[in-house]
This record gives structure tokens, sequence and C-alpha cells, in this order.
């Protein structure tokens, strides 16, 4: 039987482990994150060719809240508006962050969210945007 060749530094695999990921072998020490390098021991993620960590996969590809930009996982329950994610406590008026509730009206304005109140109070928010519920 042939040894197994590294598909990181086209070496033999000789040593007493291996790691097998996406049909190739790797020296463990030759599985990196393609963004900062660290070593990929436990799990990893791949996409478009590379090899990522948790923490660089999901800065790069997971869905960004609108609000402050983080990551939202696939188990979190979301707003949306306009094509536009929210976490659930980001989901808020932009000038008194009272907390905007499924049914409640609201103005979207770029990415600004308004409650009813703040809107009706700013005409020229009032023309510009566009209102949601």
């Amino acid at each position: 039987m042939s040894q197994p060749t590294c598909s990181g530094c086209g070496m033999p695999i000789q040593d007493r482990f291996l790691l097998k990921v996406m049909d190739q072998t790797w020296h463990e020490h030759c599985l990196h994150c393609s963004v900062c390098g660290m070593q990929l021991l436990g799990s990893c993620f791949y996409k478009n060719g590379r090899f990522f960590c948790r923490l660089d996969y999901q800065r790069m590809f997971a869905t960004k809240c609108t609000g402050c930009g983080e990551a939202i996982s696939s188990a979190e329950m979301v707003m949306r508006a306009r094509g536009s994610v929210y976490h659930l406590h980001c989901f808020s008026c932009c000038i008194c962050h009272h907390q905007l509730r499924k049914g409640e009206e609201y103005l979207l304005h770029n990415t600004k969210l308004f409650c009813r109140n703040h809107y009706e109070s700013i005409p020229r928010v009032q023309e510009a945007g566009a209102m949601g519920e």
C-alpha cells in the first residue's frame, strides 16, 4: 500500500495521524486557515477552494445585521425590512431606541429605522423613506 501524499506540502504522510478533508489528505501541521493562518485541527470550513477557521468564515460569509454589522447565526430570530436583516434587539428606532415588533409601523430610510412617533414628527424623513409594517 502506498503512503498518502499531503495536499498541502506534497510530501508523503508518514505520521501516525493524518487529516482527510474534502477527499484530500493532509499532515496535521499543513492544514491552515487561508485568512489568519491558524492550524485547523478540530473543524474547518471550505468555500471557493479555500479553508477557513470558524471565525474567519463567519466574518467573510455569514449574513450581517444591518443595525450592528455583526454576524447573524442561522439559529437566531431576525427581523427583515426591504432586503435588510436585523437582530431582534437591533430592529429599533434610531432616535428613541424603542425596539420595533412585528406589526408595528415604522419607516426605513436608507438603513435607519424610525418608530411611528418619530417618522411622523420629521417631515423630510417621512417624504423620503418607505413605510413598513
